[in-house]
């Protein structure tokens, strides 16, 4: 198991000053690709409001290639989209310490600005774009 980044036994990483630093692989518009130093492991961030302040990770389990892809279809809406739904989806897995983290953010965001009470924009279907990402190779 990666001492860093856990990423064997952690899918997302909620705000708090326990988030490892990571080296920044790519950029998009308010996302980044970080990879684990110790592991490699790629992981999506992107911070939530208010102030942009809660950094939110999710681990990336595709390439780097891939995640440029989709982010320049569309200046990074779809990535964000999935960002928000995979933390939506997955936080109430998240350990107890984890999701007290994320009620936290939720009740200095309002219920409102956080990933799981922000509306639901598209359903991605990432399968989907990774295939027309391979298509087009």
């Amino acid at each position: 198991m990666c001492k860093t980044c856990e990423s064997t036994i952690r899918y997302i990483w909620p705000p708090s000053d326990k988030i490892p630093e990571m080296g920044i692989v790519a950029k998009g518009n308010w996302i980044l690709l970080r990879s684990c130093p110790e592991c490699n492991s790629l992981w999506v961030e992107s911070p939530y409001e208010p102030y942009a302040s809660f950094r939110y990770l999710v681990r990336w389990k595709y390439t780097k290639e891939i995640w440029i892809y989709l982010n320049n279809i569309d200046d990074s809406k779809k990535l964000l989209a999935w960002h928000k739904q995979e933390i939506k989806k997955n936080w109430k897995g998240l350990s107890r310490k984890d999701q007290k983290l994320i009620e936290k953010h939720r009740e200095r965001a309002y219920y409102q600005y956080d990933p799981i009470d922000l509306p639901a924009t598209e359903k991605i279907d990432i399968d989907k774009y990774i295939n027309e990402y391979k298509n087009e190779r």
